[in-house]
C-alpha cells in the first residue's frame, strides 16, 4: 500500500491529497462498523480522485477507447468523468480486477441505483473526510455510523441541492439513485 500511497501522493495536488488520505481514512472507519474489507476502501480511496485533473484529451481518449457512453449532463461537465477514468486507470496501471472495489470508483461522484454498501461507504466518506466543512455535516458524520444507506440518501441530497445552488446540471444516477431509495423506503 506504501508503494500506492506514494504514486498517489506524486500524481495529486498537495490539497487533494489530504482529501483522498481523510476519505481512506473515514472509508476504512465505516467499512469497520459495516463489516466490509477495509483493503478495497484503501484501494478504492487511494485511486477515486486519481484522474480529477486529468486533461480534456486524456479523458476523451479513455472514454474512446473504453467505449463509455456519456449523457448529455456528462458531455458537458467532462470533470463528472473522473471516476469512469479513475476506474480504468485502477484497472490498467494498478492491475484491480476487484468490481466492487472498481465501481465504487467509478461511482463516487454521482451515485448509482443499487449502491452496494461499498459504494455508499466510499460517496459517504468523501462527503465527511475531516477535510470537509458545511452546513449539516456533523450530523451527516454522525449519521453514517448508524445508518450507511439514509447517510447516503442525505449526503446525495446535500449533493443536489450544491449542484442546484451552483445552477449546474443534475448527474441523471444521482436523480435515479435517490427516487430508488425513496421507492424502496416506501414500499417497506
Amino acid at each position: 500500500m506504501k508503494k500506492l500511497k506514494d504514486k498517489v501522493k506524486g500524481k495529486l495536488k498537495k490539497k487533494r491529497f489530504l482529501h483522498t488520505e481523510g476519505v481512506v481514512d473515514t472509508a476504512v472507519e465505516l467499512c469497520k462498523i459495516y463489516g466490509i474489507d477495509g483493503q478495497k476502501a484503501i484501494l478504492a480511496g487511494y485511486l477515486h480522485d486519481y484522474t480529477k485533473y486529468m486533461k480534456k484529451d486524456e479523458i476523451l481518449e479513455i472514454v474512446k477507447r473504453e467505449k463509455i457512453k456519456l449523457n448529455e449532463v456528462e458531455k458537458h461537465n467532462l470533470f463528472l468523468v473522473h471516476g469512469y477514468t479513475a476506474a480504468v486507470v485502477a484497472r490498467d496501471e494498478f492491475a484491480i480486477s476487484d468490481e466492487e472495489v472498481l465501481d465504487a470508483i467509478r461511482y463516487h461522484t454521482f451515485g448509482r441505483v443499487n449502491m452496494t454498501i461499498l459504494d455508499m461507504i466510499m460517496y459517504v466518506a468523501d462527503a465527511i473526510e475531516p477535510e470537509r466543512e458545511y452546513d449539516g455535516i456533523e450530523q451527516l458524520r454522525k449519521l453514517a455510523k448508524k445508518d450507511i444507506e439514509k447517510a447516503y440518501l442525505m449526503a446525495l441530497e446535500h449533493s443536489i441541492k450544491y449542484v442546484i445552488d451552483k445552477n449546474q446540471m443534475i448527474h441523471p444516477n444521482s436523480i435515479e439513485s435517490r427516487n430508488a431509495i425513496l421507492m424502496k423506503n416506501t414500499e417497506e
